[in-house]
């Protein structure tokens, strides 16, 4: 069953010798996620190998020793260095195993969650340039759950719209500020949006808190 586990399965105890700690348990996801074999783990010794800055070594081995004394360690996330060199994202999960004549062990699980972690990145930086781009064509981002009646406005619109962050609460407090007539074409082009799916864009004016009118185009669709 170990054997087959799509995650990384290990249990190693302390010893006195170097390199400190062995393995007696190291499954093929374990082989597969760090490139070492059982016997050039307990070989090259783990601290040594998956973890390479001296800094990141010595905080392992600070952890080890806090989870022998019954610290429980739940889907951790740690970098490691892999046999060819690649660097690795992977959540790490231990508990406390103690045998007869008061010997402990450790068991871990090993997640790899590279490819979710670049997920997170790309999602980031797709985000900060999505703000750059707003900011630079002054363009802001809004939307409405009509099942809820909850809004959201972007920091972009709420510059736009000339009010305070955190002004606007409801599509009601938006509403107040747009000249009654103008309402009467977006609501319009609302209901068509709804009932045809057509796309929603209308031109309408609001009022500033500085009491300034400053002329808008809204763009948007239903899904």
């Amino acid at each position: 069953v170990i054997e087959t586990m799509l995650d990384g399965v290990a249990v190693c105890h302390e010893v006195t010798e170097y390199p400190h700690i062995r393995f007696t348990v190291w499954n093929r996801a374990m082989h597969d996620l760090t490139g070492y074999t059982l016997e050039e783990i307990n070989c090259l010794g783990w601290y040594q190998t998956v973890y390479i800055q001296p800094e990141v070594q010595e905080r392992a081995r600070l952890r080890m020793n806090r989870m022998r004394q019954g610290e429980q360690l739940v889907r951790e996330e740690w970098i490691i260095t892999r046999k060819d060199g690649m660097r690795s994202s992977v959540e790490i999960s231990t508990m406390v195993v103690p045998l007869a004549g008061h010997e402990v062990h450790v068991m871990a699980t090993m997640h790899d969650v590279t490819e979710r972690k670049q997920a997170d990145d790309d999602l980031r930086r797709s985000e900060r340039r999505l703000r750059l781009a707003q900011k630079g064509a002054q363009v802001g981002i809004w939307e409405l759950d009509l099942r809820t009646n909850t809004s959201y406005w972007s920091p972009e619109c709420e510059q736009l719209y000339g009010v305070e962050k955190g002004t606007l609460k409801s599509n009601d407090d938006w509403r107040t500020r747009v000249f009654s007539e103008d309402l009467l074409l977006i609501d319009a082009q609302w209901d068509s949006t709804i009932a045809r799916g057509a796309p929603f864009e209308v031109e309408f004016r609001m009022r500033l808190d500085s009491g300034e009118t400053r002329w808008l185009v809204s763009k948007g669709r239903a899904q």
